[in-house]
Formats: C-alpha cells, sequence, structure tokens
C-alpha cells in the first residue's frame, strides 16, 4: 500500500490486460493481512469514510480500478494560460505540460494557484478591453456550430450518430490507447481516429 500510484494503475491495467479482472474491470486489494493501527497511519480519515458505508478494510478486500490518474490534462495554452478558443483561458490539471506523462504527487495545489492566478489575471485584463453585451452576429456564429454538431455524420459510411455515441467512443479510445499502456502504436493509431472523426464533425 506504499507503491506509488502510478505503478500500481499499471500493475492493475495489466492484470486486467492478462484477463484476470473482474467483471467491472478492476481487481480485489486486500488489507487483512494488516493491523488497524498501519491502515490509519497510512489512510486516515478514509478509513472512517469507508467504514460509513459499511466497507471494513481490516475484514474484506476492496475492488480497485485505475480511473483518471493518467488522463488529466491536455488543454494546449501559452504562457498567458490562452487557449486557441479567444477568450476561454485554462488552469491546473485541465492543462496539459506542467507533470509530463506522469502526474506527480502532492503538486495539484500549488499548480492551481500558480497557473490559476496567472489565467485569472489575464483574463480579466482580456475581458477589461472588450465591448459588454450581446452580439447577434457572434452568437448566431456560435448556434451555427451548436446546430452542425447536433447534425453531425460520425461514422466513415456517413451515418448520423448521435453526440452521445461520439462521446462514449472517445472515452473508450482515451481509456483503451491512451491510458496506462499506452504505446506508440496506440497513440497513432488514435489520433487518426481522432482526426477522422474531426473530419466527419466538419
Amino acid at each position: 500500500y506504499l507503491t506509488t500510484r502510478d505503478i500500481i494503475s499499471y500493475a492493475i491495467t495489466k492484470e486486467a490486460e492478462a484477463g484476470r479482472a473482474t467483471t467491472s474491470g478492476g481487481v480485489f486489494l486486500s488489507f487483512e493481512h494488516l493491523l488497524e493501527e498501519e491502515l490509519r497511519s497510512a489512510f486516515g480519515p478514509v478509513i472512517d469514510r469507508l467504514a460509513a458505508n459499511g466497507i471494513d478494510l481490516t475484514k474484506r478486500p476492496i475492488e480497485v480500478a485505475p480511473i483518471a490518474h493518467y488522463h488529466m490534462g491536455g488543454i494546449r495554452v501559452n504562457s498567458r494560460m490562452e487557449t486557441r478558443v479567444l477568450g476561454l483561458y485554462a488552469a491546473g490539471e485541465a492543462v496539459g505540460g506542467a507533470n509530463g506523462a506522469n502526474r506527480l504527487s502532492g503538486n495539484a495545489l500549488v499548480e492551481a494557484f500558480v497557473f490559476g492566478e496567472r489565467a485569472g489575471r489575464f483574463s480579466a485584463i482580456y475581458a477589461t478591453g472588450k465591448q459588454r453585451g450581446w452580439s447577434n452576429k457572434s452568437g448566431i456564429r456560435h448556434l451555427d456550430s451548436l446546430n452542425n454538431l447536433i447534425s453531425c455524420k460520425h461514422s466513415d459510411d456517413g451515418e448520423h450518430a448521435e453526440l452521445g455515441q461520439i462521446w462514449a467512443e472517445l472515452q473508450n479510445l482515451m481509456w483503451i490507447n491512451v491510458g496506462v499502456l499506452r504505446t506508440g502504436l496506440k497513440l497513432e493509431k488514435t489520433l487518426l481516429r481522432l482526426r477522422s472523426i474531426r473530419a466527419n464533425l466538419e
């Protein structure tokens, strides 16, 4: 239980790929060999939160699986925290680049403070230079974009698909190919599919 989260995520995923996962895609983790004092020292108030839900780590194993450890970040920003969408700023764990290929433990708050302040400062500068109020021209342009999404042709054969189907495919692509066990080949396949989806949306 003292192993780092990235190593544990890797081990769980390897077990799943080998066909030894639970029906939910996770594995069972047992602490039954440890004393309660050791568990409290390691997990603190988590023990009480689990107990409140009828889970006693000292008496039975729990089902675990990696979720978002390798899926945070990704929004590209410049030094002013500007995205490629005019007027949209991003910071914290939504942004790619601060952690590299792995997420460092314990730096989320510092990252949010440092880059959140920067995003807020530059977004305020941007906002003060803009005229307040609604622009019909701008609104119509965005409504047209939404209508294009709603009526999009998702599949390669031109069949109509609901946005929920596209969302589900994107989730599946990211989970399988861009998650814990990612390779160059998996990333290339994902990029090709993403380009295809984007082309169909346009």
